[in-house]
């Protein structure tokens, strides 16, 4: 199967990372786990979602190409590997698969795309003792312009197996079809048997078998696909059981070019329909038979989904899709008109699809029969290769549209489905089986499993921009779908990503900075973080400040995510061939600026990619509000300047190191090893700085004019030099020796002097807010808000969010998350809003909350504690920060209908602040259930008044009672200690 241009194919991809299991549906997502099923969405679906479970579990298979199920076994199914193995493996939970049939000797292999393309059982097997498989073989007698490929379609027979297991019996093939190719790709190779008048009748799909535009050197006459004297480039249909004219099968008379056809004699009896690419996948309707479902992958601008008729032309080449051809000789031929390219016969698609920086390749599905997703039944359901989105085909209005129900983030190459109607997608680079169920509703109806938290700036969180930016870079071969992290790894640091030989990881280490953690800011998942070494950052400054910035070495970062420990031990020690990583984030210093490439879990350049919990997040949103961005969108400025953030090792969960040098002569992955973790982000922290050092100054910004690189009047952000210095400056504090163990991020060296004692202020509201700087602040915020427009490290820019709006303090406003109130869709994206709100709620750990892995260690419960403890006290503090506090303790008797896990809330507020804000952070802790006892400090003296408790339970509010008779006043004492007791009884219901 080939893809457009020069985006890489099912082979390419081969050793690509497999993706998390996560589906993000149009802003929902939910995860689901190996042996899971995705909830079910609550609410009305105008377009239903999509989801994945894995089937098989623990059975993983090395490229799979196609899936089909036994005729006579309705829990045993068979998977082609690309390479030449057919297994078998049943629903039985552990039973592993075994080799049904090897085919390795005889299949062709040696490229992007040739392999097993299909397998089909006789249906009445195994009465009637028949497999059909097609596959690539060698051509020992190729000459140009053809290749050393050539496109078979077999008969075998099959023999008794291990332990009564039936096995393909490689010595009985018969071969059926042979064809010479001139490529090694557009394959097709499905094969479907429909029962027509009684006979059991073989559909096969082939491809053109041409390069791209089928433009075979020196042989421009050559047209495979429109050339109805040649196999190539058409759907067959052929009678197996029958012998004709020396084949070893037959057609069917009323073939558009059979004895009875509408044709008859102007072509190959055994073509039922032409004009087609790479017609990789089809299928029939269980419950609409004569409906014929393909998806034909196109060259290098659309995809189409055809319903196919017999002796229809599906227009390849001229056409692709419903658009003549970007080919330069069919441009020639028809004077440059893309209109004006006519097909005898044409029958147009379905639907098609363009590509878009995502979608590069159709992988045509089924029509949905099953039980696991209702609502999609009746439905047809594809997929793109490239993007791993599922589609479902929609009609509104008379026009067919594909709707896009679920984000796999898989390299999905091939459905199937068994005979109860439910469809299964495979997963090329991972190897594993998933079988669709329902997702949350794909047009965001009803209501997921969980919230969307990313908080999205508008004009950067969409894929128009996220292209536009890309565009901007004009970098020869920089663009989405075409540059891989492989590329971008040996460019700009000089090692290979994928690269696991010991000997050529420590070459590389010469050259780079490595280090491996889990940040527990981000739930537990691992991260391999790789620099170029400082000394590259200086000379790509040098370069540019001596010359006019085009010849500058490129010096550069790249950091790759994934699931789990586990997963990347997996993937470093070679057992897994495509592991469960996630998305990179890589960046170089390039002619003194910065650019940011994000590469999907395929190692593809891309506009989105999953790098933590919240979902699919687009570039460049996912980078620039952190590391000071002035991308605006489109129109916005490329060159962004952006500086590269270090990263703190006190919030490090220890993640570990590679040993090059084992004995065994492979690469290990040793766990937990805190004295090396450290001195490996030492290194990365002096990396980061270097790299700032190497971006220009504002000064040095050349004058924008259009078609310049720097096309932007904008290329460096205002207030960029105080960025850079404030890294440089904390990179300096965080290690005042000059070398590894770094200052814990709260140390009291790290205090700001605007967050010391100031005058006037009392005892009470300076530790308030030394302890908030240190457990929060410092923490939480300070990753972003150190070179953030607000930088956090002036306590006047903090203080304001102690102000109330709607009975909230802005603080709790803008870090959590509440998808009823509007203004968090106007907020500027706020990174790792989940957490926030799990710190500052207090909710350690609510069901459903997605940890991956992560240990919450007694010690991190505490953090947590300990920041949320401070956010309350700052709140009370901050009302009066001049005036001594006490401390004023509320009992609540009888709070019937509570139960353990719930958050007790009292609501009150101060005169100072006006509305309903302090008191409501002051989360009362069960004493002996059902009462309720909460403590605060406020200022001696103060005239409180409250009115209401509310009842949380897992972030949502369940309920609020408000005082019957109306809000209770109470004078705080003007001693150290006051209390307040009231009963359930004293609020309404």
């Amino acid at each position: 199967m080939r893809f457009r241009g020069s985006l890489g194919a099912l082979g390419l991809l081969a050793s690509a990372l497999a993706p998390i299991a996560l589906l993000a549906v149009d802003g929902c997502r939910a995860f689901v786990g190996e042996g899971e099923s995705q909830e079910q969405a609550i609410g009305e679906c105008a377009i239903p979602g999509a989801a994945l479970s894995r089937v098989f579990a623990g059975v993983s298979f090395r490229k799979p190409t196609s899936m089909v199920q036994d005729p006579s076994d309705a829990t045993r199914f068979y998977v082609t590997e690309k390479d030449g193995l057919i297994k078998t493996v049943t629903t039985k939970t552990g039973d592993a698969p075994i080799v049904f049939g090897d085919l390795t000797a005889k299949v062709a292999a040696n490229g992007a795309e040739p392999g097993i393309n299909g397998l089909a059982f006789h249906p009445s097997f195994p009465a009637t003792n028949e497999v059909y498989v097609a596959y690539d073989g060698h051509n020992p007698n190729a000459r140009p312009p053809l290749v050393d490929f050539e496109w078979t379609l077999s008969r075998f027979r099959t023999k008794g197996g291990p332990g009564g297991v039936l096995v393909l019996d490689t010595s009985s093939e018969e071969i059926l079809i042979q064809i010479d190719k001139y490529d090694s790709e557009h394959n097709g190779g499905s094969l479907v048997f429909k029962n027509e008048g009684g006979k059991n009748l073989l559909y096969v799909s082939v491809g053109d078998g041409s390069p791209a535009n089928e433009q075979i050197q020196n042989h421009p006459e050559i047209k495979p696909a429109q050339d109805t004297r040649a196999l190539l480039g058409k759907m067959l249909r052929l009678d197996v059981g029958a012998r004709q004219d020396g084949h070893t099968y037959g057609f069917p008379a009323d073939n558009p070019f059979g004895t009875a056809g509408t044709k008859a004699g102007q072509g190959r009896p055994e073509i039922y329909a032409w004009g087609l690419r790479n017609p990789w996948r089809f299928s029939f309707d269980t419950k609409r038979p004569d409906d014929l479902w393909l998806g034909d992958v196109g060259q290098d601008a659309f995809e189409e989904i055809d319903l196919v008729t017999k002796g229809g032309n599906y227009g390849w080449l001229p056409k692709e899709a419903t658009h003549c051809s970007n080919a330069d000789a069919e441009r020639r031929r028809f004077g440059g008109d893309k209109n004006a390219c006519p097909v005898a016969d044409e029958v147009l698609p379905v639907v098609e699809y363009p590509h878009n920086g995502q979608s590069a390749a159709v992988i045509g599905g089924f029509v949905y029969h099953g039980a696991s997703a209702p609502a999609l039944e009746g439905r047809y359901l594809a997929a793109d290769y490239v993007s791993g989105n599922i589609f479902g085909l929609f009609t509104s209005n008379g026009k067919s549209k594909l709707q896009t129900i679920g984000k796999s983030g898989k390299a999905i190459s091939s459905f199937a489905q068994d005979r109860a109607g439910e469809v299964y997608v495979l997963d090329h680079a991972a190897g594993q089986v998933f079988k669709i169920v329902t997702g949350p509703c794909a047009d965001g109806g009803g209501q997921s499993t969980a919230p969307y938290k990313w908080l999205v700036r508008e004009g950067v969180g969409d894929q128009e921009g996220a292209i536009a930016y890309y565009q901007g870079f004009q970098v020869p071969g920089v663009a989405v779908g075409t540059y891989t992290l492989q590329r971008f790894g040996t460019d700009n640091l000089g090692v290979d990503p994928n690269e696991r030989d010991p000997k050529k990881l420590a070459a590389a280490g010469l050259t780079t900075n490595r280090g491996t953690y889990r940040n527990r800011l981000d739930l537990g998942f691992v991260r391999e973080m790789v620099c170029s070494k400082p000394e590259a950052f200086a000379a790509a400054g040098v370069a540019f400040k001596k010359g006019d910035g085009n010849g500058a070495p490129p010096a550069g970062c790249y950091v790759r995510n994934w699931r789990s420990l586990t997963d990347y031990q997996d993937f470093v020690e070679g057992r897994s061939d495509g592991t469960a990583t996630l998305g990179t984030v890589a960046m170089t210093v390039e002619d003194g600026f910065t650019h940011f490439y994000v590469f999907n879990a395929q190692g593809v350049l891309a506009t989105q990619a999953t790098l933590d919990s919240e979902g699919p997040k687009f570039m460049p949103q996912l980078c620039t509000p952190c590391h000071s961005g002035q991308y605006r969108g489109k129109g916005g400025a490329v060159n962004i300047g952006s500086i590269f953030r270090e990263f703190e090792p006190d919030s490090l969960d220890v993640g570990g190191h590679l040993v090059l040098d084992d004995p065994s002569g492979t690469t290990k992955f040793v766990p937990g090893d805190l004295t090396t973790a450290q001195a490996e982000w030492f290194a990365l922290n002096q990396s980061a700085r270097a790299a700032n050092q190497a971006l220009v100054s504002e000064a040095s910004v050349p004058v924008a004019k259009t078609g310049q690189r720097w096309d932007d009047t904008n290329a460096t952000p205002g207030g960029f030099e105080v960025n850079r210095a404030a890294i440089g400056a904390y990179v300096a504090s965080m290690y005042p020796t000059g070398a590894a163990p770094a200052l814990p991020v709260g140390a009291p060296e790290h205090l700001p002097a605007a967050w010391q004692a100031q005058a006037g202020e009392s005892a009470e509201f300076i530790t308030a807010k030394a302890h908030v700087w240190e457990s929060l602040v410092a923490r939480f915020c300070m990753g972003c808000h150190r070179t953030n427009p607000k930088p956090f490290d002036n306590y006047a820019l903090f203080q304001p969010l102690a102000a109330e709006q709607d009975g909230v303090a802005l603080l709790t406003k803008y870090t959590s998350f509440d998808p009823a109130d509007p203004q968090r869709k106007t907020l500027v994206g706020m990174p790792q809003s989940e957490l926030m709100f799990n710190t500052l709620n207090g909710l350690d750990s609510p069901a459903g909350f997605p940890t991956q892995g992560l240990s919450l260690t007694p010690d991190a419960i505490q953090e947590r504690k300990d920041a949320r403890a401070a956010v309350f006290e700052w709140l009370v503090q901050s009302s009066n920060p001049t005036v001594a506090q006490t401390q004023v303790t509320f009992t609540i008797d009888g709070a019937d209908g509570t139960q353990v896990g719930d958050w007790v809330y009292v609501v009150g507020s101060l005169p100072e602040l006006g509305a309903w804000n302090p008191v409501q952070g002051v989360r009362c802790q069960a004493t002996a259930f059902p009462t309720w006892t909460c403590i605060v400090n406020l200022p001696r003296g103060a005239a409180l008044e409250w009115k209401a408790i509310k009842l949380f339970r897992f972030g949502q509010v369940v309920w609020e009672r408000e005082h019957g008779q109306g809000n209770r006043h109470h004078a705080v004492a003007g001693t150290l200690t006051d209390a307040v007791r009231v009963t359930w009884d004293d609020f309404g219901p």
